[in-house]
């Protein structure tokens, strides 16, 4: 009697823990994004197909993107997929001028739609109001944006490609 009053107490316990476990997950999962903006589902046309989640979880786009006291700023944007949708970036900035002046970014990202089009959206963990968008042009191919989500006016290359 008492060991089966036991053995409900216990199953009881494990299902709570069980249920905990499942609701952290769950709610871990792009914590900090912002979901005003509409999440793109993957798709097999997505910068982030499937199958490449199943198998890497890192993508890694480089350009030369203009500058005007420079020859040009080398970006290298890693992105770390937690979510099919969302993860952590790390975003360096090497200035192709003398010293080779370098800047490193970290925060979240997501893959957001407006439009028709799919953006990527860079918020900065150490100032959240810090955000830069790339529009997803292809599989292996960003393009930086402003902020109203329109390339630049000057029709200047501002695209980094998948490695």
């Amino acid at each position: 009697m008492l060991q089966d009053v036991l053995t409900n107490e216990i199953m009881k316990m494990k299902s709570y823990f069980v249920a905990a476990a499942v609701g952290m997950l769950a709610l871990s999962a792009c914590n900090g994004t912002d979901k005003s903006a509409t999440t793109v589902p993957a798709a097999a046309d997505s910068v982030k197909s499937e199958a490449t989640i199943a198998q890497s979880k890192t993508e890694i786009f480089k350009g030369m993107l203009p500058a005007a006291d420079a020859d040009g700023i080398e970006y290298t944007l890693t992105l770390n997929y937690t979510d099919d949708n969302c993860g952590t970036y790390n975003l360096v900035q090497v200035y192709q001028n003398n010293d080779k002046s370098s800047f490193t970014d970290d925060g979240s990202f997501v893959i957001d739609k407006k439009d028709d089009k799919r953006y990527l959206k860079l918020t900065d963990s150490k100032n959240n109001s810090s955000v830069q968008y790339y529009l997803i042009d292809s599989p292996s191919k960003i393009t930086l944006v402003g902020a109203d989500m329109k390339p630049a006016a000057s029709g200047l290359n501002y695209s980094l490609t998948l490695q």
